[in-house]
């Protein structure tokens, strides 16, 4: 991944939390938001954002689910890899090792709250995501009781 300068870019222009990091040496333990978007460096240096979001499938034309993620750096010598935990809910914003294109994504999303973009699936099989960042409280109310947060 070549834009990792803009990952610890957006790191440093966020709100800033701590998080747990468990018997593992990674982010075990959830970071608890307390706004949309939030980010912070764990014990080891590693950087992390954690986002609370709502995510549309808009391909398929499901319903929206809420989720809080974090994406952060796996290793602390290697800048360049990040990927994503999900602290609560069901939404993919990172799958695998992070792109160029999600971090242009992510950088859209926290700049102005929503971002859609494709995803090529099979060859002719294209997804249509959209996320928008979301108050904590909607998207942890609405993975605790399995309901969908207005």
């Amino acid at each position: 991944m070549k834009n990792a300068q803009k990952l610890f870019a957006l790191v440093e222009s966020l709100p800033q939390a701590s998080c747990g990091v468990g018997p593992t040496g990674y982010l075990d333990r959830p970071v608890n938001p307390t706004v949309k978007a939030t980010s912070g460096k764990d014990s080891h240096g590693r950087s992390f954002i954690t986002l609370c979001v709502k995510q549309f499938r808009t391909t398929y034309g499901e319903e929206p689910s809420y989720a809080v993620i974090t994406i952060f750096q796996r290793y602390s010598n290697d800048l360049s890899i990040w990927t994503q935990a999900t602290n609560c809910g069901n939404a993919c914003f990172v799958d695998g090792a992070m792109t160029d294109d999600e971090v242009e994504h992510l950088e859209v999303l926290v700049k102005t709250g929503i971002v859609t973009f494709e995803v090529r699936k099979f060859a002719d099989n294209v997804e249509v995501f959209r996320f928008e960042l979301v108050d904590p409280k909607i998207a942890i109310k609405a993975n605790r009781r399995g309901e969908i947060a207005a």
